[in-house]
């Protein structure tokens, strides 16, 4: 059953009730990655390739099920306290959080709470991401630029290190493996700048 404590900062009621909404969902949609990955079928497989570049082959199995675990580990954070905290003012950033900062704090300006909802979902996902695994966007040149024509499910052009170390790749595929996915008509995604192996 999806359960959370809350621990709020300069939300309203309004902000407070969203918020809730959102990580109950988010909780929702860890629980069911983590059963699709046990057995993935074939929209699966194509997802976790284009998002995480695990491939069919030799260490497919093996690296499988260290995604799992790592959705697994992520959906146990959903259980623990950290703050939600409501900014007043905007922000180029729909949330964020700070690696140093040890609470784990994520802060929400007022773009947040106007964005789709899926998009919310994902975001709570995405900035957990962060915190749980002290990762950031690796293989972007900075912050990235935005393509209205790239979905969460399409492929990113990560080598398999970097989406491990990107938290932008746990948002995508939990987005894309829920049942009622639908690739969005103009979905606001990152294009990458990946960097290539030494």
């Amino acid at each position: 059953m999806a359960r959370f404590v809350s621990n709020y900062v300069q939300c309203n009621a309004r902000q407070r009730r969203i918020l809730d909404r959102d990580i109950i969902t988010a909780q929702k949609w860890l629980d069911l990655i983590i059963r699709r990955l046990n057995v993935p079928d074939d929209d699966a497989k194509r997802k976790v390739k284009n998002v995480f570049h695990i491939e069919a082959g030799s260490s497919y199995a093996v690296r499988l099920v260290l995604l799992q675990r790592s959705y697994q580990r992520l959906r146990q954070s959903m259980d623990e306290s950290f703050p939600l905290q409501c900014e007043t003012r905007s922000s180029l950033f729909s949330a964020w959080v700070d690696n140093n900062d040890p609470t784990g704090t994520m802060h929400f300006p007022p773009g947040h709470f106007t964005s789709a909802f899926v998009d919310q979902v994902a975001r709570i996902i995405h900035e957990r991401s962060h915190t749980v695994f002290q990762i950031g966007h690796d293989g972007m040149s900075g912050a990235g630029a935005v393509d209205f024509g790239r979905a969460p499910d399409d492929d990113n052009g990560f080598i398999y290190e970097q989406a491990n170390r990107n938290a932008y790749c746990y948002g995508w595929l939990a987005q894309a493996l829920q049942p009622d996915y639908a690739r969005p008509e103009e979905g606001e995604t990152i294009i990458v700048s990946p960097r290539r192996p030494r």
